[in-house]
Parts: structure tokens; sequence; C-alpha cells
């Protein structure tokens, strides 16, 4: 569960940085 949760945590981290970079 704890790579699971990280490996998701990493995906929305990524997507926010591209939303916020446009």
């Amino acid at each position: 569960l704890a790579i699971r949760d990280t490996a998701t945590f990493s995906t929305l981290a990524e997507t926010a940085k591209t939303a916020l970079a446009g």
C-alpha cells in the first residue's frame, strides 16, 4: 500500500505541476 500510495501521490504531483506550468 505504501508503494502504491507513493506512486499515486507522485502522479498527482506531476499532474499538478503540469497544470501550474500551463
